[in-house]
């Protein structure tokens, strides 16, 4: 009698209970309720009501919408270090075009050397200069 042997035998299924799905309402309400343990408002806050006599004895808070965290600041912080970058590489590559080095160092592995011995000992005089 022929059988048939497997190396890796995979389990077999298990009968599992099916779950009843939640509806699209009870997700919203499941969901403003973990908000609300959470202290998050929906956007724009809601307005409470408060009595006349209350308003003039107290002062009111102004709750503020919360804004998109990513702005032009942080846009022009990074194109300001790219800028610094770009500038710092040109400027190596033209002392380092500028300098009588010998050859030896103006190929090769030694001409990248050179170029890192040159942007490290400008940017120690900049940081003094600036």
């Amino acid at each position: 009698m022929a059988s048939l042997m497997l190396i890796n035998p995979s389990r077999r299924p298990s009968k599992r209970r099916t779950h009843r799905k939640a509806s699209p309402a009870q997700l919203r309400a499941l969901a403003k309720a973990r908000r609300a343990r959470a202290g998050l408002h929906s956007n724009p806050a809601p307005r409470k009501r408060r009595h006349h006599a209350m308003r003039a004895a107290h002062h009111v808070a102004h709750r503020r919408a919360r804004r998109n965290p990513i702005g032009s600041t942080g846009i022009m912080a990074q194109l300001t270090t790219a800028g610094i970058g770009a500038v710092g590489g040109l400027a190596t590559n033209a002392v380092a075009n500028l300098l009588p080095l010998p050859a030896s160092l103006q190929m090769g592995w030694q001409k990248e050397a050179t170029k890192m011995a040159i942007a490290i000992g400008l940017g120690m005089v900049c940081k003094k200069a600036l």
